[in-house]
């Protein structure tokens, strides 16, 4: 299994952020097909220009069949995961694209590892939900400790 690290940080004005080491990877595949299937999945399309679909800076988070994907954070946190609120819902899809130890997972809040610095705390590894294929655009949410909250895209391969 390939291993995806999900590496949540503070930035220079104290606002939590993702850097995921396959970022450079991630970006590729947000191509303007998927930017297209994403907008014309929308609830209200008018609302693209808002999305971080549409900053084309902004890696999404891939779900692969292949990849382990685990988050670290230097303080404890709780990490969620659902359908994106902006995208019309695919019922037969699960709610979460995650799965843990095989069964789906909605939210995991992370544990200590015992070890200081930025990969204090982790949760998963988490693998893909076969399930979440259809619905294909999703969001996690990270929660801080601090109260500081982080809700970037995640994108099913």
């Amino acid at each position: 299994m390939a291993s995806v690290e999900v590496l949540i940080v503070r930035n220079e004005v104290g606002a939590l952020d993702e850097v995921i080491n396959k970022a450079s990877d991630f970006k590729k595949a947000k191509t303007r097909t998927l930017k297209a299937k994403y907008r014309a999945a929308m609830k209200d399309p008018t609302r693209f220009p808002l999305t971080h679909m549409a900053d084309n800076d902004h890696a999404p988070l891939l779900v692969r069949d292949d990849d382990e994907i685990t988050f670290f954070h230097s303080a404890a946190f709780r990490v969620s995961f659902a359908r994106d609120p902006e995208i019309e819902e695919d019922l037969g899809s699960d709610d979460t694209p995650m799965l843990y130890n095989g069964d789906p997972v909605p939210a995991q809040t992370s544990t200590d590892t015992g070890i200081a610095g930025p990969r204090r705390f982790q949760a998963g590894p988490f693998t893909r939900n076969s399930n979440a294929e259809d619905q294909q655009f999703y969001k996690f949410t990270v929660v801080t400790s601090e109260f500081l909250v982080l809700d970037p895209d995640i994108v099913v391969e």
